[in-house]
């Protein structure tokens, strides 16, 4: 007897983990933005993805003592500042690129191909999406 396919958990209530939401998320963004061009095929807006790298923030202040002292080391040695990573941000809003969704890792372009942009997954992100807010 063939097994009914599984449904993706987007709520998390499967195989919670401490660290398994945040590159879900990430993931979820990357789709989110695969999605739009298809979505809203007439719009001016452009769907920037930007993802800045380890940035020195005050976040290892809220972590338990061995993770605090851990990523603090870490952002020590390869964080970059604030203002150096919100400056590509700043000239992305000033002159967003001709296509309506692109992908950058601070400087660099990405490729918006692979399972990360996958559009059939997108679809259906956006479908249990809609659903889980009740869009349906």
């Amino acid at each position: 007897m063939a097994r009914a396919p599984r449904r993706a958990d987007a709520r998390l209530n499967r195989h919670r983990r401490r660290v398994g939401p945040t590159p879900r998320l990430f993931r979820a963004n990357d789709l989110l933005g695969a999605a739009y061009p298809s979505l809203h095929p007439n719009t001016p807006i452009r769907y920037v993805g930007y993802h800045p790298g380890v940035v020195s923030t005050g976040m290892p202040r809220h972590l338990p003592p061995p993770w605090r002292a851990l990523t603090r080391a870490t952002f020590a040695v390869l964080a970059t500042s604030v203002p150096q990573a919100v400056a590509p941000m700043t000239h992305l809003l000033d002159e967003p690129p001709a296509d309506a969704f692109s992908a950058y890792q601070r400087k660099r372009r990405l490729a918006v191909t692979g399972r990360a942009f996958d559009e059939a997954a997108a679809a259906r992100l956006h479908e249990v999406t809609r659903e889980l807010i009740g869009a349906g």
